[in-house]
């Protein structure tokens, strides 16, 4: 009708019998929809229309979120997706915010995850590769160039189970989760630059994949759990930034092999005098360099090579 209500057809669809009268002349209106999301100067009514509109050669291909929405993504292989996410918010409806099997750069992101049924939290303790509901799942290549990324519930910021994530300096991720993992790496992570919080859980878990922390960014983690754990043969490298931890160790190195150098400054605030230190390990490890401050001075040594460093071997 004028309105702009009533039965809609899609683009191209054939109709018959919208009278009974022979001769009638009907009027059809125009049903305007407000876009989600653009490619170029085409608009799509959700973000994954316009994601499922990208080819699947690798073509580079921008899209544009053009207002606030709550959808579950899936991104398949061989596609080649720029999401310019212009600051609104997205976030998740049942599951991931972002299912990614192909090849994105995230910008100007504002994506909340804050809906985790009960059932799909499986956090694969036993080392098996389980998906557990994420702002990020992640399959293929994922580049997070800026913008926030927040959990505000019991699921992880990043779940990367294959290929590669990279976080540059204008991220700022935070989880809120109850003892849970915020960034769970099983294959291979580079992280650069931005602000990566934790303020319950703990912010990495380095499980047997191979991780390289360089260059400027900040880490930190409020709860009782160590801010990064390098095991399951994990390969850890650590050679830039700030990691810190309030009340556990700032880096717990178990089954696997951790390299610190470089101009790292590590510190453990020391609100838990039992567990809070700068560096605990049980497996390999080699330090090299770095500013390593922690508040119990019985657990202070110097080395050569490094400014101040205190390990304690667990």
């Amino acid at each position: 009708n004028s309105e702009g209500t009533g039965t809609s057809y899609t683009d191209g669809e054939k109709i018959k019998n919208l009278t009974k009268e022979n001769g009638t002349t009907i009027t059809l209106y125009a049903q305007w929809v407000e876009a989600v999301a653009s490619i170029e100067n085409k608009n799509y009514e959700t973000l994954q229309e316009a994601v499922d509109a990208v080819p699947t050669n690798n073509q580079e291909t921008t899209v544009n979120l053009l207002k606030d929405t709550s959808e579950d993504i899936l991104v398949e292989e061989g596609k080649n997706i720029i999401f310019e996410f212009n600051n609104k918010l997205l976030r998740n409806k049942e599951y991931a915010i972002i299912k990614n099997e192909g090849n994105i750069t995230i910008k100007n992101a504002n994506m909340q995850i804050d809906y985790v049924p009960d059932e799909l939290l499986d956090t694969g303790e036993d080392g098996t590769q389980k998906e557990y509901i994420s702002a990020i799942i992640n399959y293929g290549q994922t580049t997070i160039l800026s913008g926030n990324i927040i959990s505000m519930t019991q699921a992880r910021i990043i779940e990367n189970l294959n290929g590669k994530v990279t976080i540059l300096d204008g991220a700022y991720l935070e989880g809120n989760g109850t003892n849970v993992v915020a960034i769970n790496n099983r294959a291979e992570m580079e992280i650069t630059g931005g602000e990566l919080l934790d303020k319950q859980g703990q912010l990495i878990s380095n499980r047997g994949g191979n991780m390289i922390i360089s260059w400027n960014p900040k880490l930190e983690g409020l709860g009782s759990n160590a801010t990064i754990a390098n095991v399951y043969d994990g390969i850890l490298e650590i050679t830039g930034g700030e990691i810190n931890s309030l009340q556990s160790n700032v880096i717990y190195n178990k089954e696997g092999t951790a390299t610190i150098g470089g101009n790292v400054s590590i510190e453990g605030k020391g609100e838990n005098n039992t567990t809070s230190v700068a560096v605990g390990n049980t497996s390999k490890m080699q330090i090299t360099g770095g500013t390593m401050m922690e508040i119990q001075e019985w657990q202070l040594i110097i080395q050569e090579q490094c400014q101040l460093m205190k390990m304690y071997q667990l």
